[in-house]
């Protein structure tokens, strides 16, 4: 095989040229010979050519691995080879085939533009008509709510403007005070500009000038304390003032005052009356004396009182002894006297015999004992009585120097205080 190639001169200094060894010569192995020429144009014969250096090189190509495979491997290949071009070969037709229905697909895709376009076009159009037609019904809408805005303006500019000519009229008319009338009033500041009262703290309560005060830990305070003071002061003529103090935490009100020439009339409280409680009048104090003194004879009649004499009540082992008198009994302001005359109906118990007894409201509060006589006889001495505070009866008992029989005499006189 012959070939011929041009060269590239890389460097033609040093002699180097450069050339790229064809495929078809690489891929037989085998020992490659070049011949190198070197000719140079002239200048006067440009188509001539001087032959002015010739070089000989010489290569290997060795054989590639391929060489080494056996012949049925490589009849393999070159089936599978032959079977991949068929493969890529179909696909080429399928391709060119898509390639020229790509054209069909074009003028579909532009009609279908072009039918976009129109529908967006008609789409404009219409939106185009139906802005405008609202922007006209909007404009109108607004033209007309400012119009009659307008015309609300003006009936409220009209009617603010009568009512000022009307104020000016009025007050031309009943004489409004103005302010430069008040440039003469008389003004003194009383409380803070609030209202509510001046506050101080360790002034003294009897220099305070005119004005309405709360003071604490002051001086000359009615109670001489620290507490809060709701304090007013007044002035007149000739040096007299009046001070009002309350103190605040127990509602109680005091006075003062200075007369002619600051003559201090020291502290006084003003009495006063609980939320339920009324002033007492004269005549209102006349009628609680007079049922005082009422009251008082009530209780005096009720305990100053008198029975008379009363019919004793015997018990039923002594009868009446009507030989000395009758037995009675009477309660003088709670004083009670009992005249006792009887005689024994049965023999005298060892624990006291009842003689007799009185109503529940006449008895004594405590027990007692007393002595009553018998009927006088010699060796007959008095018998020992009593009180029983238990059972309520008035006892006669036995005693070692009397024995009392049936028939023999029981009398005396007693007297205790009543409960």
């Amino acid at each position: 095989m012959s070939i011929k190639e041009k060269l590239d001169i890389t460097d033609g200094l040093n002699g180097r040229l450069s050339t790229i060894v064809p495929e078809n010569i690489t891929s037989i192995p085998g020992k490659v010979t070049a011949q190198v020429y070197v000719a140079r144009k002239q200048k006067d014969h440009e188509s001539y050519q001087a032959v002015v250096a010739e070089r000989i090189i010489s290569f290997e190509i060795e054989k590639s691995l391929a060489w080494a495979f056996s012949s049925e491997t490589k009849l393999n290949y070159i089936i599978e080879f032959d079977e991949l071009k068929a493969s890529l070969m179909q696909r080429v037709t399928v391709i060119e085939q898509a390639m020229a229905n790509l054209e069909d697909y074009v003028a579909k895709v532009e009609e279908a533009r072009d039918k976009g376009l129109s529908d967006i076009e008609i789409a404009k159009t219409n939106s185009l008509s139906e802005l405008s037609r609202l922007a006209e019904e909007k404009l109108q809408e607004i033209e007309d709510k400012g119009t009659q805005y307008i015309k609300n303006l003006t009936d409220v500019r009209d009617g603010i403007q009568n009512k000022i000519d009307q104020f000016n009229d009025d007050v031309e008319s009943v004489n409004y005070v103005k302010e430069e009338s008040t440039e003469n009033w008389q003004k003194y500041k009383f409380t803070q500009d609030d209202g509510t009262r001046i506050r101080i703290e360790n002034a003294n309560v009897s220099e305070l000038d005119i004005g309405s005060y709360e003071v604490w830990n002051a001086i000359d305070t009615p109670l001489d304390d620290n507490e809060f003071y709701e304090v007013d002061v007044t002035k007149s003529r000739d040096g007299r003032k009046v001070i009002t103090a309350i103190h605040s935490l127990t509602n109680r009100i005091f006075i003062k005052t200075f007369h002619t020439n600051d003559v201090d009339k020291a502290w006084r409280e003003i009495p006063t009356l609980g939320k339920n409680s009324t002033v007492e009048t004269e005549l209102g104090s006349q009628e609680k004396a007079s049922k005082a003194l009422n009251d008082a004879k009530d209780y005096l009649d009720n305990q100053l009182y008198d029975t008379g004499w009363q019919d004793l009540p015997l018990m039923s082992g002594f009868e009446q002894d009507t030989t000395l008198g009758p037995s009675v009994y009477r309660i003088k302001n709670d004083i009670c006297t009992v005249i006792f005359n009887t005689k024994v109906k049965s023999s005298i118990l060892s624990s006291g015999s009842p003689i007799f007894t009185l109503p529940s409201n006449y008895l004594p509060k405590y027990a007692f004992s007393f002595l009553a006589r018998t009927n006088g006889n010699s060796g007959k001495n008095p018998v020992k009585c009593s009180y029983d505070m238990i059972k309520k009866e008035f006892k006669v008992w036995e005693n070692n120097d009397n024995s009392l029989k049936t028939g023999d005499f029981v009398y005396g006189q007693l007297t205790f205080i009543v409960g």
